[in-house]
């Protein structure tokens, strides 16, 4: 009890340094400079204002601002902008093109307004200087209003997704290099060290900044084969870099295996993979809900993955029946934290969490706790699941931007000189 008491204190000591990673630097990492907690406010803005007159092309540009979902107001004139306003500043700004851009534009500055200015009407006409802070983006013609302008509100940040919250293409992110990873920390709960991380995908958009995967919008397997590659870049990539400073860490993805072959995949890591024997490979976390009628996909991708020293996790498991019979297909299990959290309270979850623990340990599968939120939650793992030798979640630490995670090991490298 007390070597388990000794052991808590440390993780917690852990836990302080992951949550204070940051420091005043942090101004230079324009993704470790945004609180993420401010970040929901701006998301339900989406305030769009039309300045005069549209034309014809009016009926086709309210049909696209209904589509992304962005509220609409109107000024009749131009008169109109000071007072529309002064009642609530609007993101985004639409005209008619020529004198009318021109003429907006100066009343827009005038009322304070600093943002991006869509002229619609011929591209020709569209020359004049804008006000300081006015950002005015090329026309676009009455005839393509359909197609770009629609284009034109999902890379400012304006379309909406069907919670009237921002989504943003993924492969319009990937494109901008706006799409990036940040590191979930998994702890080694019996030595109470840094076991390794997970990289999970966000978003950095110039004007809504930090997005988690819930706000990217993926409508098929190309925005997924985007994703999925960018992820594994970015995990080998880094290895090197965290390695010089001392961490030899495996990091994992998320991986959604369905959109590729398991050959596609060996030649992408045999491509970019480290030559240093140090190199402790790459785990590719697939998710529990998607496995059960693909065994068959899932030996065939590990076999062509063996020789690029690649190994799978199961994630997000809930029951026992999600890794019966797997036969050693993955050497890590991640038990989702919808059964973690709660667990010290809940006689089910306790009795699933023992049952899963047995299949386990049949397929010879380390075991992950994920989502680990609550203390008392995760006393009780250490007490009772030996078993369970690796945690994750926000009672360690949230997941942090490259630039917090890298000070983060340097601060660790400090502290071991510092007692030697």
């Amino acid at each position: 009890m007390d070597m388990t008491r000794l052991r808590l204190a440390e993780l917690l000591r852990l836990t302080r340094e992951l949550f204070s990673a940051g420091s005043p630097d942090d101004h230079n990492d324009p993704i470790a400079a945004k609180p993420l907690e401010k970040l929901d406010e701006k998301l339900t803005a989406g305030l769009c204002m039309i300045a005069e007159s549209l034309g014809s092309s009016e009926d086709a540009i309210l049909e696209v601002l209904r589509k992304a979902k962005v509220e609409i107001r109107r000024a009749g004139r131009t008169s109109d902008i000071p007072r529309l306003l002064l009642s609530r500043m609007p993101d985004f700004v639409i005209t008619g093109p020529c004198g009318d851009a021109a003429r907006v534009a100066r009343a827009l500055s005038d009322a304070g307004y600093k943002g991006p200015l869509q002229p619609v009407g011929e591209a020709s006409q569209n020359h004049f200087l804008p006000p300081p802070g006015i950002r005015v983006l090329p026309a676009i013609t009455a005839d393509a209003v359909d197609t770009e302008l629609f284009a034109v509100l999902q890379e400012d940040g304006m379309a909406r997704g069907q919670d009237g919250l921002v989504s943003v293409d993924l492969t319009l992110a990937a494109r901008k290099r706006w799409l990036q990873f940040w590191y979930l920390p998994k702890i080694n709960l019996r030595q109470s060290r840094l076991q390794g991380a997970e990289l999970v995908p966000r978003i950095h958009h110039p004007r809504h900044g930090v997005l988690e995967p819930g706000r990217f919008e993926i409508t098929g397997k190309d925005e997924l084969r985007v994703l999925g590659y960018a992820a594994i870049r970015a995990a080998v990539r880094d290895w090197a870099a965290f390695d010089r400073i001392g961490f030899n860490m495996e990091f994992s993805i998320n991986f959604p295996a369905d959109a590729f072959h398991g050959s596609e995949v060996a030649a992408l890591v045999d491509g970019v993979r480290p030559i240093s024997r140090r190199w402790k490979g790459l785990r590719i976390e697939l998710d529990a809900g998607n496995q059960a009628p693909n065994q068959l996909q899932i030996d065939a991708f590990k076999r062509s993955l063996q020789a690029e020293e690649v190994t799978l996790a199961l994630d997000h498991v809930i029951n026992a029946g999600q890794i019966a019979n797997r036969g050693g297909q993955f050497a890590e299990v991640k038990l989702d934290g919808l059964l973690i959290t709660g667990c010290a309270d809940d006689r089910e979850k306790q009795r699933t969490l023992l049952s899963v623990l047995a299949a386990a340990s049949r397929n010879n599968s380390h075991l992950v706790a994920t989502g680990v939120s609550r203390l008392a939650d995760l006393r009780f793992i250490m007490l009772n699941h030996e078993a369970i030798p690796f945690g994750q979640g926000p009672v360690f630490s949230p997941a942090v931007s490259r630039t917090q995670f890298v000070k983060l090991l340097q601060s660790r490298v400090r502290q071991a000189g510092a007692h030697t």
